[in-house]
């Protein structure tokens, strides 16, 4: 709950323009905005010969996370807001070539005495080849955007609001996206100055574009492919580690259990 009973605000629009705002942000977040390629939304051929080993899906089961900072700076408490976007991927075939997954984003924030709250999540199929794993969706479920009016709530603090438990609000079924790639990087061991065995780094995916709440946008780690599935230029490595390292909406899920988590 956001600190009290919430009610429905009568003015819609609001939640339909904070998001809208916040699209138009994650484009123009790059020097320009490129039409997706046709390729990354299917698996590479298996004679390739870049396509690189195979990953077997059995290793990728469990909980995978993607950061989510506030939109609102620590200066201005009574602007916060909180998200959780994680994938789950379930249980894979016998021979490691499949799974399923669910993919839950929620995003809760509040300005004031308004209060705004969003959810996606879907459930599908993952298959892969290389170092590329094809996520497709079979069924997409939303709720909201959903503005509310905070009462009898002192609204000076927005720092205090949760994110809401996905089994209580009401799911509407709608169209999902298309299937995307993601790129895969497996764990692997880091040298560090402070650690004398190096540094663990987690296994991590990256979508080739940008996807959140069930859109897909026109820009992506696949901007800086060479060529179609390409893993080994500088260029893509550098592209991965860009749009990784943002500290607002980085784009890929690291992996931090290996179960659900439930």
């Amino acid at each position: 709950m956001i600190g009290a009973p919430a009610v429905p605000v009568t003015t819609a629009g609001w939640a339909r323009r904070r998001f809208v705002q916040a699209a138009v942000l994650v484009c123009c977040s790059t020097l320009f905005c490129s039409a997706r390629p046709g390729w990354i939304v299917r698996l590479p051929d298996s004679a390739s010969p870049q396509v690189g080993g195979d990953v077997d899906l059995h290793g990728l089961v469990g909980r995978w996370v993607r950061t989510v900072d506030s939109r609102y700076g620590v200066g201005n408490p009574r602007a916060h807001s909180i998200g959780s976007e994680t994938i789950v991927i379930e249980s894979a075939s016998s021979n490691g070539s499949s799974a399923r997954y669910t993919k839950l984003h929620l995003y809760r924030e509040q300005v004031g005495d308004q209060g705004l709250t969003r959810g996606y999540r879907e459930t599908g199929t993952i298959a892969r080849r290389g170092q590329y794993l094809l996520f497709t969706p079979e069924r997409g479920e939303s709720f909201g955007p959903t503005e509310t009016q905070i009462t009898g709530a002192d609204d000076s603090d927005a720092t205090h609001i949760q994110l809401p438990d996905p089994r209580e609000l009401v799911w509407t079924p709608n169209g999902v996206p298309g299937a995307l790639l993601f790129y895969y990087e497996p764990e692997r061991i880091e040298s560090h100055p402070n650690f004398a065995a190096g540094r663990r780094i987690a296994p991590r995916m990256t979508p080739l574009a940008y996807e959140a709440f069930g859109e897909i946008y026109d820009h992506g780690i696949y901007e800086g492919a060479e060529f179609p599935y390409d893993f080994r230029s500088g260029n893509f490595h550098n592209a991965v580690e860009i749009w990784n390292q943002k500290r607002n909406q980085p784009h890929g899920y690291v992996k931090t259990t290996d179960s659900d988590g439930t």
